[in-house]
């Protein structure tokens, strides 16, 4: 009898056991579920400069137009041939004979670079790119030199105005005028001086509305650890006011984010030309966009001693500070950088999830997944499993509260549409309430299934034969 009991027993534990083990296993999923998982914490990042730009004036150099003019200037020329021709000299080359002439002019003005990042925490860290927030001295010049708009659309009708008062009829062409343009927005870079610089951070977290007509939701960002530009370690931490944030979960490291060689990777954020593509409705502008691609190899940037993930992943300028994930649906590291060349292609680098920890720990953060975001990763496995019901309700709730997110009116759109949000055979069997279970090492699950049969056999043997005793 205590044999039987014994064997019952074990067989008891075994089949607790086997219950047990598919929860703490590790999880893939398809690149549809890592996109929609990805999108709520994925957010844009704006920094907002304004500040005094002093530009210089420049002249025409006459005697050196001129005797060009006359080598191209035909025998016996009409004064409107001549005219002309002095004209289509200039203008086939203005960077030729625009000369300073000594005089500046000032504008107050302001422009605005883009990024990516993603929240971390319920009440608002945000990671990105250090050379997002803080962009080197010649960039942030450019961007306010190339927004004197006004300078150079003067420049360019007084040109247009004096061409027609000599050869009344005439007008510049559209080439014309974009040629005269970069030469002016080239000189002023070069010679511009800025003053009274002013920059802020900003984190657009959604947005209300549809089409053009759209209210965008930004919060201010407190930049709380700043990196350096590649080669440094470029990374940034903000920090944002409010609190139940969308989150995206971390990996501890590479490793534990299952990133090797040959391994998927999967890349979102905000392209910054997209972002001004009038083509486009504000709102589809305002979404993020993902592409994938295969880890090439891990590579250590020698100066800073940091790893950074080659990937032939598309990475476009607006990008960076992105998440990058791994089929963990984890954070692996942020969208950095890339090799341009005549020689190179898909030459893309990833900055390390090791570099983001390490900030991580020296402001004292530890990374939480926000109740919306639970609620949200219940309403995709409900989606998922086809519990249209519960699936509506998490996500009707979250919309009350969150009416700036795009991602939770889209899913109800999809759901009321009945349209499907992934291949059936991708859909994942777990709770996806549950933060996802970092890759563990463990045998193979072949090899438990035949250790778990014959351990059936042996206690149903043990059985019979305490029976016949």
């Amino acid at each position: 009898m205590r044999r039987v009991l014994t064997a019952v027993l074990l067989l008891a534990a075994l089949t607790t056991a086997c219950r047990r083990a598919p929860q703490t296993g590790y999880s893939r999923l398809s690149g549809v579920q890592v996109a929609w998982r990805a999108k709520p914490g994925t957010v844009n990042i704006n920094t907002d400069y304004e500040a005094t730009v002093d530009v210089a004036d420049f002249d025409v150099d006459t005697k050196r137009l001129h005797a060009d003019a006359q080598r191209r200037m035909p025998p016996q020329a009409s004064r409107e041939q001549a005219l002309s021709t002095v004209y289509s000299t200039l203008l086939a080359d203005p960077g030729n004979y625009l000369v300073n002439n000594g005089k500046t002019r000032s504008v107050k003005t302001k422009a605005k670079s883009l990024g990516s990042g993603l929240v971390i925490t319920p009440d608002g860290y945000v990671v990105t790119n250090a050379h997002v927030v803080e962009p080197d001295e010649e960039e942030i010049k450019g961007a306010l030199v190339a927004s004197v708009k006004s300078l150079v659309d003067a420049d360019t009708t007084e040109l247009e105005t004096g061409l027609a008062s000599v050869l009344p009829g005439t007008t510049l062409s559209d080439e014309d005028k974009a040629r005269f343009r970069k030469v002016l927005v080239e000189r002023h870079t070069k010679t511009a001086r800025v003053a009274d610089l002013k920059s802020e951070v900003f984190a657009v977290v959604g947005y209300t509305g549809s089409g053009d007509n759209v209210e965008i939701f930004r919060k201010a960002c407190k930049l709380e650890k700043v990196g350096k530009p590649t080669p440094g370690k470029d990374v940034a931490i903000c920090k944002m006011d409010g609190d139940d944030f969308p989150t995206l979960p971390l990996a501890s490291g590479l490793d534990a984010g299952g990133v090797q060689t040959g391994a998927d990777l999967f890349i979102m954020g905000f392209p910054g030309e997209l972002a001004f593509e009038s083509s486009f409705s504000q709102a589809s502008r305002l979404d993020p966009t993902y592409t994938v691609g295969h880890v090439s190899g891990i590579k250590e940037v020698s100066e800073e001693k940091w790893k950074a993930i080659q990937t032939d992943a598309s990475i476009s300028p607006g990008n960076s500070g992105g998440p990058a994930f791994t089929d963990t649906g984890r954070v692996v590291g942020l969208a950095t950088f890339t090799v341009d060349g005549e020689r190179t292609q898909n030459l893309n680098f990833v900055v390390s999830v090791d570099v983001v920890q390490e900030f991580l720990r020296d402001l004292h953060v530890v990374p939480a997944q926000s109740s919306f975001t639970s609620r949200y990763l219940q309403a995709l496995d409900a989606y998922e499993r086809q519990d249209k019901p519960r699936a509506l309700s998490l996500l009707r709730a979250l919309n009350v509260e969150h009416p700036e997110s795009a991602v939770v009116r889209d899913l109800m759109h999809r759901l009321n549409s009945d349209q499907p949000l992934s291949d059936p055979r991708t859909v994942s069997s777990r709770t996806e309430s549950r933060p996802i279970p970092e890759r563990k090492s463990g045998g193979s699950p072949k090899i438990v299934f035949i250790l778990i049969v014959g351990l059936l056999v042996i206690i149903i043997a043990v059985v019979i034969l305490a029976n016949r005793g």
